[in-house]
């Protein structure tokens, strides 16, 4: 059990400081590997049903439709109604926790609602059925377990379909369209004005060192003063931001200095991630953009 713990807090440890840990080729290659790792385990799982799912319904033959028919809604129910229960719950009793405090918070009903029908399932549900055992210890077949992975099927299926296709809908009806992605892209544009704003003061903390030619500085500070006030105005007009790069210059100075000011700029996405200003999906957008810009100039 200890051996356990120890492996979990270790792989917690690496993951919360995988952004300090590994390098940029390495994080660009490790996060590629992953996405291919993921569709190939859903691929494998999804093919594994499909070859079991014939002899599924042969033993399931003879229960009625009508059952069968029962059995699905009463776990597709079972399912979507837990989680709204679970959500809702959860927010009645912060919202109680927080009046004890003296501190009243509004109860977004409506994002409650959208997320709380936003629990499609998959992957993971599928394995668990099909992790099922076909046969006891002393060797009779495991109870209902053709039935155990209809069921799973079924609530992919009614889950994916009933609830993914109507998704849009329910945005429109609670009149959120827009609102997670307008705001999600303004804390990332802000993350990143922070981003640069730190590789400027990191910029003017290396003003005196000896090995920064004055012109090389000058030349990096207005490549990044140029990023920011075009960060800034994808802020105010979304659409309107460039790219910029160095030429002309020392490159070894150039390239050190670059490296400063990056490290400078991870350091404090990192810090807005660690006091929850931003989440992980979008330190990762912005570490990845400075990773391509490290493996672009050979970092």
């Amino acid at each position: 059990m200890s051996a356990v713990l120890a492996a979990v807090s270790a792989g917690l440890f690496m993951g919360w400081n995988a952004p300090r840990i590994l390098t940029p080729p390495t994080r660009i290659q490790a996060y590629s590997f992953w996405e291919i790792l993921v569709f190939g385990i859903n691929a494998a799982l999804f093919l594994l049903l499909g070859l079991e799912l014939p002899t599924v319904v042969d033993e399931i033959a003879g229960i009625p439709t009508l059952t069968l028919v029962g059995y699905a809604a009463a776990v597709v129910g079972g399912v979507v109604g837990v989680r709204f229960a679970w959500l809702f719950g959860l927010a009645a009793g912060r919202r109680v926790a927080m009046r004890l405090l003296g501190r009243p918070v509004s109860t977004p009903w409506r994002a409650l609602t959208l997320v709380s029908w936003n629990g499609m399932r998959g992957a993971v549900s599928l394995a668990t059925a099909l992790a099922i055992p076909v046969a006891l210890d002393d060797g009779a077949p495991f109870p209902d377990r053709d039935l155990v992975i209809f069921l799973a099927y079924v609530t992919i299926l009614a889950t994916v379909l009933g609830q993914g296709l109507t998704l849009p809908w329910l945005i429109r009806r609670l009149r959120l369209a827009g609102v997670g992605v307008d705001r999600s892209a303004a804390l990332e544009r802000r993350a990143r004005l922070e981003a640069l704003d730190a590789a400027l003061d990191r910029a003017e903390e290396l003003r005196d060192e000896p090995w920064v030619p004055q012109d090389v500085l000058t030349r990096v500070e207005q490549v990044y003063t140029l990023r920011r006030r075009r960060v800034a105005e994808e802020l105010e007009a979304p659409g309107a931001g460039a790219s910029t790069a160095l030429g002309g210059l020392d490159v070894g100075a150039a390239s050190r200095l670059r490296s400063e000011l990056q490290d400078a700029q991870r350091e404090r996405i990192l810090e807005l991630r660690n006091t929850g200003v931003i989440n992980d999906e979008i330190m990762r957008r912005i570490e990845r953009d400075l990773d391509l810009e490290d493996v672009r100039f050979g970092a």
